[in-house]
């Protein structure tokens, strides 16, 4: 993406970095604007989800956003290679809701999108998260 620095473990794609996100974000605490993630995060590890929610939150600067694509589970239509399922109600688990995680987001924006309209259970959940630091925002 342009005005974006373009991070996949996929050298193919020829991002601007290529790493697994699963270990971790080469960036320092507070000093990313935003965050895009889109067809990303289904493709995690279950064990490390909660890992990659907490680094993009650590890299991002207090009121920093995350916008996020997902493809919503819809069983037969999963893709094998689709690690983390996600559902329409899936977001809240990275809110400020679930006090059990390191990280606190607050929730912007939660939709869901038909991705193609001919075909059925095609959807996809767009979220927008804020993150929440020390000092409140």
């Amino acid at each position: 993406m342009k005005d974006y620095i373009n991070i996949d473990r996929d050298p193919r794609t020829r991002p601007d970095i290529v790493r697994n996100i699963e270990r971790g974000l080469p960036f320092s605490d507070n000093t990313v604007d935003e965050i895009f993630s889109r067809h990303t995060l289904e493709h995690i590890d279950p064990e490390y989800i909660h890992f990659v929610m907490f680094e993009m939150w650590r890299v991002l600067k207090p009121g920093g956003r995350l916008k996020v694509i997902v493809p919503i589970n819809k069983g037969w239509l999963s893709s094998p290679e689709h690690k983390c399922p996600f559902g329409e109600t899936s977001v809240i688990f990275f809110t400020d809701w679930n006090s059990r995680e390191p990280y606190q987001f607050k929730l912007i924006s939660n939709k869901t999108l038909f991705i193609d309209k001919d075909v059925p259970q095609t959807e996809e959940l767009h979220f927008e998260l804020e993150a929440i630091k020390n000092n409140g925002k």
